[in-house]
């Protein structure tokens, strides 16, 4: 991964205009975005250069997930070779927390890892889902290959946490409604045998169009993938889930 050392706020005009025309164009626009428009507080410690392109400050603040009324920090892990960026400090991220995320690199490419994501419990209905979209967009755009997460919450039993989480956490429930994937694993499938499920399918995404209500009850926490590839289930899920609630316009 390349990194440079930037800390100009005017980099990125000609990005800043392409994303606010793109958004307000009809059928791309959605609800929350003027939340997302301006940019946050940034301290850019480090920026990435992606298949020789500088990652400029609207991207990464999409990528982020960062509310214009946030703060948004970046750096670079040399120890661990991934580019880190973090939100504090907005009044849709639950107090004392953030939204962590970093960019790696394996033989696929490079990809996006959300680490956490803790929005406040009075954040607005759907902001997570159109944060995430704008998020989703920008990491395509910048050649990302996957956006991956180790979502929480629900049963104990998929992550082998005795008694269940120390809180409720809905991300086990949310990300694959926005569109995550995982395979089905024995301690699900187990629990499924005596439903109308189809026995054979093996994704979840299967079994969240099939009832995301029983996953909802009986589901747990795990690793999740978003495909980024054009046309992907993930992209189909996602754009159904938005338009369903009226946050895609």
């Amino acid at each position: 991964m390349m990194i440079e050392l930037v800390t100009s706020k005017l980099h990125g005009f000609k990005s800043q205009m392409r994303r606010e025309l793109a958004w307000r164009l009809p059928g791309n626009r959605c609800r929350y975005d003027c939340e997302l428009m301006k940019l946050p507080v940034m301290q850019v410690f480090a920026r990435p250069v992606l298949n020789n392109r500088l990652v400029d400050d609207f991207q990464l603040q999409s990528i982020a997930m960062a509310p214009s009324d946030g703060a948004l920090e970046t750096w670079f892990d040399e120890d661990e070779q991934q580019f880190g960026l973090e939100v504090r400090r907005s009044r849709f991220i639950e107090r004392n927390q953030s939204v962590r995320s970093f960019i790696k690199r394996d033989e696929e490419g490079f990809f996006l890892h959300y680490d956490s994501v803790l929005l406040a419990e009075d954040a607005p209905a759907g902001f997570g889902a159109v944060a995430f979209f704008r998020a989703a967009q920008a990491a395509k755009a910048m050649g990302l290959t996957r956006v991956v997460l180790d979502a929480v919450g629900g049963a104990g039993y998929k992550m082998g946490i005795e008694g269940g989480w120390w809180r409720e956490y809905n991300g086990y429930y949310s990300w694959p409604r926005f569109g995550f994937d995982a395979e089905i694993t024995p301690s699900t499938r187990e629990r499924l045998k005596e439903t109308s499920f189809d026995q054979t399918a093996t994704r979840l995404l299967d079994l969240i169009e099939w009832s995301a209500d029983w996953w909802k009850h009986h589901g747990a926490g795990g690793p999740m993938v978003f495909d980024l590839k054009p046309g992907s289930r993930s992209w189909h899920t996602l754009s159904t889930y938005l338009r369903q609630r009226k946050l895609l316009r």
